[in-house]
């Protein structure tokens, strides 16, 4: 069971939605029942294992439950009540303001760049250049930076935007940084070998699932930028640009949700 700020009221939410009774906010065993019942059918093995006491709500059948779930609602299906899940949840349940559209900026508009050093936090090896990570860095730009240049840290990206759009470059395009850790993408594990990696400022998340954070059209044209010129020098293709969360997931909740969106929107993938 994940815990996280509000589980209650989006359980709620989950059990109003779903005409379950009672609308207490806990997944015990009245729940778990309907849940069950609803997605599953009275006869199905896993009602067989549901819990006899008021909560508690690791049981036998539990995850065969959670995947009929996760497959009624389209979410990645894996048998898991992560923040992945619950994120994904809550947004069809209780989403967040539709992120306003991103301004084209004004001709000839750039924003600063400047190359601020080499983080040493990089494996051997050549960077393939095949795709393109987005992540949230929590930190402040220049906290940020001082924290990527440092050696032992384990965290690096090649590119880190400032809310007001400069760009610090903090890797060659051939390093593999430390930038997603335990991934896979596109049939391949270990996207630090093969894919580039940019951050914001902020963490874009509260808790387990909410945006701390909506990105400025500063944030999204500067990214827009940088993202079109390693498109044009690698051949990156637009489904080959993706977010922490879904390339490690499970492991990692960044980008929130809304401010994938925001990507998305921003750069026509």
């Amino acid at each position: 069971m994940i815990a996280f700020p509000k589980r209650k009221t989006l359980i709620s939410e989950a059990q109003r939605a779903l005409n379950l009774r009672p609308l207490d906010g806990i997944d015990g065993r009245a729940t778990w029942h309907a849940l069950g019942y609803r997605f599953l059918g009275a006869n199905h093995h896993a009602m067989r294992g549901l819990p006899t006491k008021a909560s508690g709500v690791n049981f036998v059948g539990r995850t065969a439950i959670v995947k009929a779930i996760q497959s009624a609602f389209r979410l990645t299906v894996d048998g898991m009540d992560g923040s992945q899940t619950w994120s994904e949840i809550m947004e069809r349940l209780a989403p967040a303001p539709v992120a306003p559209a991103v301004p084209e900026p004004a001709a000839g508009n750039t924003y600063a760049e400047s190359v601020r050093g080499r983080s040493p936090n990089r494996n051997q090896g050549r960077n393939e250049r095949l795709g393109i990570v987005v992540h949230h860095a929590c930190g402040y730009f220049e906290g940020s930076v001082s924290w990527i240049l440092k050696p032992g840290t384990n965290a690096a990206y090649h590119c880190l935007i400032a809310e007001d759009g400069t760009r610090a470059i903090l890797a060659e395009d051939t390093d593999c940084c430390h930038h997603a850790g335990k991934s896979s993408y596109g049939g391949r594990v270990g996207c630090n070998g093969f894919m580039l990696g940019v951050a914001f400022c902020g963490d874009t998340n509260t808790g387990a699932m909410r945006k701390g954070k909506e990105l400025n059209a500063h944030e999204l044209a500067s990214l827009r930028d940088w993202v079109e010129e390693k498109r044009r020098a690698h051949g990156i293709p637009k489904d080959w640009i993706t977010h922490h969360r879904a390339v490690s997931p499970g492991r990692k909740d960044d980008l929130s949700l809304p401010a994938w969106e925001q990507v998305r929107k921003a750069l026509g993938i």
